[in-house]
């Protein structure tokens, strides 16, 4: 899967996608602790989501964004605070071997192999494995067929009828199952109706745990590591780094929270508020046409109203306009700026790192040239902060602070580290084989699998 490349300019405004929280980016949750007429207004008018028109299966129109700071001047809008000598709590980051077992404990865990049962029938709540072959008025369609599949019934994500319709078969023999495709399905196949010829291979039971060994890493990696050691090592390297990371980036956003705290802004440039509302409200959207699903189920889908929804979002636009407000008035003062051959190059970069072909299609997904610049912009203004900023130590904040909210992302990506080398090839396809049966709001959703009898 693309990795998104809108964190590029989360410095900046970080993009809600899938979690209705918004996120802290440098402009810190404070700044919304404390709000000034201008900003109360600006959250009051901002639009909310267009309801008339209709694109793709989510029934929402994209807005169609843009915002210049040509002729505008940033220092104009704010009143700026303290910004030199700011004092934060220190971070700091190191690697336990209690950090490595946890890794190593789901790397084993992923792998575990499950006892197959080749008799019995199926019951509701069974995990079965299947072959799947569908057709509309007798013809296999596209995305129709798939083999090997896991999935639980009462819980994998098919549609209505789908897995149901095992209940009761015997395992090993092959069921019919007519079903018809919802009306916001992908389009090809919207309202349409189906068979599928399912075989049931056989039903997983009990989990078969796998053993940290010599013979299991070398198995585990493809043979890029041979022992169990040489395993512990690379662990320790890559969640050092990634702790690290994750404490400077820490160390930044509460410099950077500080800083927009102590500023106030006098009012908002016309249209930027709308602007990062807007912004976010077309990832919403977007995703909701990924899943094939209208707005409204994908916002369900995450246990959150259409009003909390714009609530949300309008918060966000409001810490991100006065974020970039701030950042761009202290470059103003510094004479710090991003030249046209520092931003062709670092979207080149970008680019050759995400696999982008077209600067535009790019551009676009980061959350447009605004949004990149702000980014690149804050990297330079947050370093100059920090060269008089003051960290203090605290007993409490040290490594294992750090280490908790980093693993969560180590873990996982340190794996798909592995993945992405080759060191662990037959494990990722089983894995992402579970997931797309289980999961519908990624773009893997659209892969053959998840096209077939699935929500």
């Amino acid at each position: 899967m693309k990795k998104t490349i809108r964190c590029f300019s989360a410095a900046i405004a970080c993009a809600l996608l899938f979690s209705m929280t918004a996120c802290s980016s440098p402009s810190g949750a404070n700044a919304a602790a404390s709000t000034t007429p201008a900003e109360t207004e600006a959250m009051e008018t901002a639009p909310v989501a267009d309801t008339t028109s209709a694109v793709g299966s989510s029934g929402r129109e994209l807005y169609d964004i843009s915002f210049s700071w040509d002729g505008l001047t940033a220092g104009d809008y704010v009143t700026l605070g303290e910004y030199e000598n700011i004092e934060y709590p220190l971070q700091t980051a190191e690697v336990t071997e209690d950090d490595i077992q946890e890794v190593l404990d789901q790397m084993l865990a992923s792998s575990s192999l499950y006892e197959h049962i080749t008799e019995g029938t199926v019951k509701d709540g069974d995990t079965v494995n299947i072959d799947y072959v569908g057709r509309i008025d007798g013809v296999a369609f596209e995305g129709g067929t798939a083999s090997d599949q896991i999935a639980t019934i009462g819980v994998s994500g098919y549609i209505d009828g789908f897995l149901e319709s095992l209940i009761g078969a015997e395992v090993g023999s092959t069921v019919i199952a007519d079903v018809t495709f919802p009306d916001n399905y992908y389009e090809h196949l919207a309202g349409k109706d189906a068979q599928f010829e399912i075989t049931i291979n056989y039903l997983q039971g009990d989990p078969i745990p796998a053993e940290l060994t010599d013979e299991w890493v070398a198995e585990y990696t493809s043979g890029t590591y041979t022992t169990v050691d040489d395993l512990k090592a690379f662990l320790e390297e890559q969640l050092q780094l990634e702790a690290e990371e994750e404490a400077d980036k820490a160390n930044k956003a509460a410099v950077w929270s500080t800083v927009v705290d102590n500023a106030e802004i006098s009012s908002f440039p016309e249209g930027f508020v709308e602007y990062y509302f807007q912004d976010q409200m077309n990832l919403i959207i977007t995703y909701a046409n990924y899943s094939g699903v209208t707005f409204e189920d994908y916002i369900a889908r995450m246990n959150v109203t259409e009003d909390e929804v714009n609530t949300q979002l309008l918060e966000y636009a409001e810490n991100a306009a006065k974020s970039s407000i701030v950042n761009r008035a202290i470059a103003d003062i510094y004479g710090i700026s991003v030249t046209e051959d520092e931003y062709q190059d670092y979207i080149a970069e970008l680019a050759t790192n995400y696999g982008y072909t077209n600067m535009e299609t790019l551009e676009k997904d980061a959350g447009g040239r605004l949004q990149i610049e702000d980014g690149m912009l804050f990297d330079k203004v947050i370093a100059k902060v920090l060269e008089t900023a003051i960290p203090v130590e605290t007993e409490a904040e040290t490594a294992e602070d750090m280490t908790e909210t980093a693993d969560e992302t180590m873990e996982n990506e340190t794996e798909d580290d592995m993945m992405e080398t080759e060191t662990a090839d037959e494990t990722a396809e089983t894995e992402t084989t579970a997931e797309m049966t289980e999961e519908e709001t990624t773009e893997e959703a659209e892969t053959t699998a998840a096209k077939t009898g699935r929500n």
